[in-house]
């Protein structure tokens, strides 16, 4: 499926090439853009909710210490937002079909159309693949304990 998927984006990218010559390199730029913006959201979000998780005795033993956390998270949380809010307010619009989007907001509003894609394609199909079986198998590595099996082995 990735082979097939990454052709349909060459393909996608070659055709908007050809038919917008003089904006296609900058969309494609621009989305690339949105996936920065968007990985460093995810990583700003998830240290304060893996903190929780985790406890404050395993925060408490950390060797390193994000500098003036929880501020930190919440203002790259406030950045990237204001990047990605940002785009709708630059010069231009985009055009998609009968709908206008101003300024640069087509890359927010594609990019995240394409992630609640690949996150139905994941909720939906890809979550039981189990992936990473046949690489532990061929690395001699023991394969990771079923939930609910009882342990196998031991000293009795």
């Amino acid at each position: 499926p990735a082979i097939f998927v990454t052709s349909v984006c060459i393909f996608i990218g070659a055709v908007l090439a050809y038919f917008f010559p003089n904006s296609a390199y900058i969309f494609v730029a621009s989305l690339s853009s949105f996936g920065f913006l968007y990985a460093w959201l995810m990583i700003s979000i998830s240290q304060p909710l893996y903190r929780i998780q985790k406890g404050a005795e395993y925060v408490r033993n950390l060797k390193w210490k994000t500098p003036l956390y929880p501020l930190t998270p919440i203002v790259a949380i406030i950045a990237v937002l204001a990047a990605l809010i940002g785009q709708f307010f630059a010069p231009g619009s985009t055009v998609i079909g009968p709908i206008s989007i101003p300024g640069s907001g087509g890359v927010v509003v594609i990019g995240i159309l394409w992630t609640l894609i690949w996150a139905a394609y994941y909720l939906l199909i890809a979550r039981g693949f189990g992936h990473g079986h046949e690489w532990r198998a061929s690395q001699g590595r023991a394969q990771p304990p079923q939930a609910g099996a009882a342990p196998t082995g031991g000293t009795g």
